[in-house]
């Protein structure tokens, strides 16, 4: 069964077990007309609440984790950005930003517990609750990463996010608004429509999370936001605020106009049509987990809710302290990893952006003298220090590159203006370029480098350079199966110069050729063509897989790529090759830039023709 089948056939179960768990709630045995289960949002968001997953801890999840047997292992979602995932996350977690969780709900198991993992547990309880509605079995981390590893977590609650606003107590359950909320007449009915787009109430909810979760709505409300609107004097901007722990609790204190309904109740078929459908609504529980469940769901039956951040231990922590987050109980120190199989996302999404690899010399050139300062680049010159004396483009500032990703070196580059990196002859600025961007700096590389500019006596010469080495001319492509998995332990700046200590930069094209016909195919590498496809069908090096540069870090291409082989990568000049080469070891795997591209195979028209001869200055 391929994995369309397979999810269709997830998505039917899903439905049926739906049908069956939630009939319970809602099927008169005696009346054959009585739907046998949920058949909207709202009623199946009931049927849920009816036996909710909330969360688990840390202690728990380590445990699993740490037994020895795999077989119990859950799989363990991310949902934080990619750089606080880089900075630290559970070992074996795949990050995918919560925004995009319904993008492709395919990459998630269903045959697996799911636990989601976030900065405090709000928005991985927001997801926990859609992805159970969703046919998922998923569960959201106590207090999200803060309880995992307190060292590495950088959203922790403090005492300074606690106040003690004013509460009132009592017993009554709060005052609803006369009739519908939101509405002028009593016999008006809330909308419960789901959207009518999607296949039966399971593509109800998935398209109503991903319609929801792409809204952008803010995950939570502060204390202080809420206090300051219900202090201003000016109730028609007030929130309707919706306290859903329990009655008991509710009676020892609670924010002023609270209206207090149990979590488990808020979606019974008599409470719901109370709450207001033009108003916000602001939601509280004892630590912020359970409201964000309930948020979840009021949004995508088309409320507009909101939790209360750190729940009612915010608002006032005399009463909710028991419930607080306590660095000294609920924050471990249990192992992390450092970046992740994710720099390939990153890779991809820099690729895509579709920027020039390099610039020419007489660009810059042009740049540099139009007496204008305010557009000039800020030049990189990653030589040795010795070239850069003997002479360098002015202006220029000499990091060489195995020390480019230094901390020291590193805060040396500007985060607000393009760096124009400069090597010999491009092949080493353009593997720093490509590390840089995906960093987050706006770099790009000299053409042909410092000999694009001046004469250093590193050009590219076809009667020295150029093997003329035997091709192929069809365009039939081989295939591999075995693709990397998690291989990064460092954040992507660390990882950048742990690599440039050791770099993989160039293999020459006597070299390649002679491995090849050395007859021994067991020490041959995987050659990997990133050129056009109308290039690579014209002629292409013997065996060589065509694989688009943009292309090669999407999912499906990434996968064809060899963990246990070494990668030569080929483009027309050796630039481009270098970016995807440095990618791609930083994503763990064995690449080399065939030195001078396609050209020092065989004669592909783009050969180097000599410098610029524009003015250097030495130091």
């Amino acid at each position: 069964m391929n994995q369309k089948d397979k999810m269709i056939a997830a998505a039917v179960i899903g439905v049926l077990l739906l049908a069956i768990v939630y009939s319970a709630a809602v099927r008169d045995d005696d009346d054959p007309d009585t739907p046998s289960g949920p058949t909207t949002i709202p009623e199946a968001a009931d049927a849920y609440l009816a036996a909710p997953k909330v969360v688990t801890k840390a202690d728990a999840l380590h445990t699993l984790l740490d037994d020895g047997d795999a077989t119990n292992d859950p799989f363990v979602l991310d949902i934080r950005s990619s750089t606080s995932y880089f900075a630290g996350h559970i070992p074996g977690a795949v990050n995918i930003p919560f925004t995009q969780i319904f993008d492709d709900p395919e990459l998630l198991p269903d045959d697996q517990q799911i636990v989601v993992v976030c900065y405090t547990g709000h928005t991985a309880s927001q997801i926990t609750a859609l992805l159970n509605m969703a046919g998922f079995d998923a569960i959201a981390l106590k207090w999200g990463f803060n309880s995992w590893n307190g060292t590495v977590a950088d959203h922790t609650f403090t005492t300074g996010q606690t106040n003690e606003y004013p509460v009132i107590e009592g017993s009554e359950p709060g005052v609803f608004p006369t009739g519908r909320c939101g509405g002028d007449d009593e016999d008006d009915e809330p909308d419960e429509t789901p959207p009518e787009t999607g296949e039966g109430l399971l593509g109800n909810i998935t398209l109503a999370s991903y319609e929801y979760l792409k809204a952008g709505k803010p995950a939570v409300m502060t204390a202080a936001a809420l206090h300051d609107n219900l202090d201003d004097g000016d109730t028609s901007d007030d929130p309707f605020v919706l306290d859903i722990r329990s009655s008991d609790d509710y009676t020892a204190g609670h924010v002023p106009t609270a209206v207090n309904v149990g979590f488990k109740d808020v979606f019974d078929p008599e409470n719901l049509p109370l709450l207001p459908t033009d108003q916000q609504i602001v939601i509280i529980c004892y630590s912020g987990h359970t409201a964000s469940q309930i948020m979840a769901l009021l949004n995508i039956a088309e409320y507009d809710a909101v939790a209360l951040k750190w729940g009612f231990v915010s608002w006032n922590y005399t009463l909710g302290g028991s419930k607080a987050f306590h660095a000294n109980t609920d924050a471990h120190d249990y192992a992390v990893e450092f970046g992740s199989y994710n720099l390939r996302v990153l890779a991809d999404e820099y690729l895509a952006l579709g920027k020039a690899p390099a610039t020419s010399a007489a660009s810059l050139n042009t740049t540099l003298g139009d007496g204008n300062a305010s557009n000039d680049p800020f030049i990189l010159d990653i030589r040795s220090s010795t070239s850069y004396d003997t002479a360098h483009i002015e202006g220029a500032v000499n990091i060489p590159f195995k020390t480019v990703f230094e901390a020291d070196n590193l805060a040396l580059l500007p985060t607000d203006n393009q760096i124009v990196v400069v090597c010999y002859t491009g092949h080493t600025a353009s593997q720093i370029t490509a590390l840089l961007n995906v960093a987050d700096y706006d770099a790009i590389a000299l053409k042909w480098g410092f000999e694009g500019w001046g004469d250093g006596g590193k050009a590219f010469n076809a009667s020295t350079h150029r093997l003329n080495g035997a091709l192929e001319t069809n365009a039939v492509q081989s295939t591999v199966t075995v693709g990397p998995d998690e291989k990064l332990a460092q954040s992507v700046t660390e990882t950048a110069d742990d690599y440039l200590a050791s770099p993989k930069v160039v293999i020459t094209a006597s070299t390649l050729n002679d491995t090849l016909n050395d007859g021994n195919a067991s020490n041959d590498p995987f050659i990997l063509d990133i050129r056009s496809s109308t290039s690579y069908d014209a002629g292409h090096v013997p065996g060589a897989v065509n694989i688009g540069f943009r292309s090669v870090f999407t999912e499906a291409n990434f996968s064809l790529l060899p963990d246990d082989q070494q990668i030569v990568v080929v483009c027309y000049t050796g630039h481009t090759a270098s970016q995807i080469t440095a990618l791609l070891n930083l994503n763990g795997l064995d690449a080399l830039a065939l030195k001078w591209g396609f050209e020092g195979w065989s004669d592909g028209g783009k050969a180097f023709t000599g410098s610029g001869d524009y003015a250097t200055v030495a130091s």
